[in-house]
């Protein structure tokens, strides 16, 4: 399982690995509702960070390190890092990821330059095909989905327990 971990929307993958190779079972977004107090959303989303564990059950969860600026959002995501920590640590393997090494997975992916966040998105594409909530209809790419996709895919290869993505030659 693959997690984008943050207050207010979390992406996530659910992957599946058979004979070092990958597929995306189920990606999507927990989103937590505005209106809530903060101890609620941060409930709404590790209790379902939890429940796609149970439905899953996955080997192992790697979720983006957190990485936050001076923003007034800051402690709330923080919040949110520990209580996944804390909700998960008991029964799943967790662990973290740098972004720094996903927008280089991507990179490696496209053979580019730059970290615009497109590229993550495009790297994904490029390794799976089409992902239902990748873009959505106007064509808008969702990061929190992507980076989720990217963050296990890359974690896994760095483990040497997929292959490393490679063209079909013609």
């Amino acid at each position: 399982m693959g997690l984008d971990l943050s207050f207010a929307k979390t992406g996530y993958a659910i992957v599946q690995v058979t004979d070092r190779d990958i597929k995306v079972l189920d990606s999507g977004l927990i989103k937590t509702d505005p209106k809530q107090t903060e101890h609620e959303r941060i409930h709404y989303t590790t209790t379902s960070i939890e429940f796609l564990a149970m439905q899953y059950r996955p080997e192992v969860i790697v979720k983006e390190g957190s990485v936050v600026g001076r923003s007034s959002t800051a402690m709330p995501v923080l919040k949110t890092h520990g209580a996944y920590e804390q909700r998960m640590c008991w029964r799943y393997d967790l662990h973290d990821f740098h972004n720094a090494s996903i927008k280089k997975w991507a990179r490696d992916m496209l053979n580019v330059k730059g970290s615009d966040k497109a590229i993550v998105g495009q790297a994904v594409t490029k390794r799976f095909g089409t992902i239902n909530g990748l873009y959505t209809e106007r064509g808008k790419y969702n990061d929190d989905i992507g980076d989720a996709i990217a963050c296990i895919t890359a974690w896994l290869e760095r483990q040497d327990i997929i292959d490393k993505f490679k063209e079909d030659a013609e």
